[in-house]
């Protein structure tokens, strides 16, 4: 529960600052900043636990000033499982069918840990 809220607090500082930022910089690096911010809030969400792709749009969609929705967050899962950060696997889905479920690879875990306690 205490990692939920820190991912989600992270994720709002980064969105909130993102935001400070508009005012300051280009459109381009705004632009940038927000596709790393958006990574950085989906590895957070899936180091605490396997998602499925809509939940993890539902999650992230409540950040308003990141502006996260499927047209989003799908290319970025499929670039980061390209990557091999992501690994994917499906479940079968009590509505419906099978959901593919999203997991951080090791290294991806790391990499989130390490960039989690950066100063």
């Amino acid at each position: 529960m205490f990692e939920a809220l820190e991912t989600s607090l992270t994720c709002r500082y980064f969105v909130l600052h993102s935001s400070w930022f508009e005012r300051e910089v280009s459109l381009d690096y705004i632009k940038q900043m927000r596709k790393g911010i958006a990574e950085m809030c989906v590895l957070a969400v899936l180091r605490q636990g396997d998602t499925y792709g809509y939940d993890l749009v539902v999650r992230l969609s409540s950040l308003e000033a990141l502006t996260l929705n499927q047209n989003t967050v799908y290319p970025l899962l499929s670039r980061l499982r390209k990557a091999g950060h992501v690994t994917v696997y499906e479940k079968a889905s009590p509505e419906g069918p099978a959901r593919r479920y999203f997991t951080l690879t090791l290294e991806a875990v790391s990499y989130t840990h390490l960039r989690a306690h950066e100063t």
